[in-house]
């Protein structure tokens, strides 16, 4: 229950607040309301509070809540290390560009002092590349393109729809994931297909069966007479 003065609005997350109130000479730092800093010398005026359930300003915290309506949750100031000896387990680097943040117990721990890698989510890779897994943690602080990109793939493994064929396997992809409209080109119609002897092209729009044409696909014995009317005065 609250009985330290107020120090600091809004925005602290529990670390700044046990920093300023130490810095401040105060013995005990109390985040109100999620943010809210207090600093004092003492405490319980009003006895304990079941109302601590606000989330903390920040999630690297290391406190499960921070303090709620009409409640404080109390850190103590004095005596807690700061992170300047605390050594980062790999994937993470330290969170304090001056390692003077105060941990919130008496043993510092990765959510006191350390950030996790950056993931390769908001990375942008060069022409030609695509990031690779977005989830995926980068190796340093900063992200690089060895950690997140890879080339955008060919179409040598690409299946085409029926009725298409690979332009060529060759050909790279507009993106990490290869389409239709990168890899493939419609089958060629009867169009410009020369029939052999005695046979004609039955249908010039028609699509042909392969990427090569065939008489098969496109051609047509020239009919006989046998259904041919020939006009008043003639005869077959």
């Amino acid at each position: 229950t609250p009985a330290l003065p107020m120090y600091g609005y809004s925005g602290n997350p529990p670390q700044t607040c046990v920093q300023t109130c130490g810095a401040a000479g105060y013995t005990y730092a109390g985040v109100r309301a999620g943010d809210r800093c207090f600093c004092g010398t003492s405490y319980w005026t009003y006895g304990t509070s079941s109302n601590c359930t606000a989330s903390c300003f920040t999630t690297v915290s290391g406190a499960t809540a921070c303090g709620g309506n009409a409640a404080i949750s109390v850190f103590a100031v004095g005596g807690y290390p700061s992170c300047a000896n605390f050594t980062c387990p790999e994937g993470y680097s330290s969170n304090n560009t001056n390692q003077t943040s105060i941990c919130l117990a008496a043993a510092c721990s990765t959510q006191d002092c350390c950030t996790r890698y950056p993931t390769c989510a908001s990375y942008s890779c060069p022409s030609g590349f695509g990031v690779k897994n977005a989830s995926e943690y980068c190796s340093s602080a900063t992200c690089s393109s060895a950690d997140c990109c890879a080339r955008y793939p060919t179409c040598a493994n690409f299946s085409c729809p029926s009725g298409y064929d690979v332009s060529n396997e060759s050909t790279t992809c507009m993106s990490m994931n290869c389409t239709a409209t990168d890899c493939c080109a419609r089958y060629p119609t009867c169009a410009s297909y020369s029939c052999p002897s005695g046979f004609g092209v039955k249908n010039a729009s028609e699509y042909c069966s392969s990427a090569t044409c065939s008489s098969a696909d496109c051609c047509a014995r020239y009919p006989t007479c046998a259904n041919f009317s020939c006009p008043s005065g003639y005869d077959v």
